[in-house]
C-alpha cells in the first residue's frame, strides 16, 4: 500500500509496507513508513502510459488514484495562480498551466476571489 503526497513538481511515495487487510496491519494503518520514493511528474507519465496493459480491475483503481492526485494538482495549480509573479513566471508557463488544469482558474481564494480577479 503507498501514501501519495504531492510536493512541488513531485509525487512523493511513501511504503507502508503492510497488508491493509490483515487484522494486525488494521490496528496500525496510520503508521507510515519514513522510506520514501520521490517521484517527478515525468516519471508518474511515464508509468501511466502502461495502464492500457493493465487488468480491468486494476485499472479501475488506479483510475480512482490518477482522478485524486488530479484533484490535488489542480489545487496546487490554483494556488500557483495566486501566486504569479511577472519577474519569475513567463506568460509560456502560466498557460501550460492554464491548459493542463483549465479548472484552476475557477478556484477561490478565502475572500472569494478568482485568480484573474487578483491578477
Amino acid at each position: 500500500v503507498y501514501s501519495y503526497l504531492l510536493h512541488e513538481n513531485s509525487l512523493k511515495i511513501a511504503d507502508t509496507q503492510r497488508n491493509p487487510w490483515s487484522p494486525a496491519s488494521q490496528s496500525t494503518s496510520q503508521q507510515i513508513n519514513q522510506q520514501t520514493m520521490t517521484i517527478t511528474a515525468d516519471d508518474l507519465i511515464a508509468k501511466l502510459q502502461h495502464c492500457k496493459d493493465f487488468p480491468s480491475s486494476f485499472k479501475a483503481r488506479m483510475d480512482a488514484v490518477a482522478a485524486k492526485a488530479v484533484e490535488e494538482m489542480t489545487k496546487e495549480a490554483g494556488k500557483f495562480l495566486f501566486e504569479l509573479d511577472d519577474r519569475k513566471h513567463t506568460e509560456q508557463q502560466v498557460k501550460a498551466i492554464i491548459d493542463a488544469f483549465p479548472e484552476s482558474l475557477s478556484m477561490q481564494d478565502k475572500h472569494s476571489l478568482l485568480p484573474v480577479q487578483r491578477a
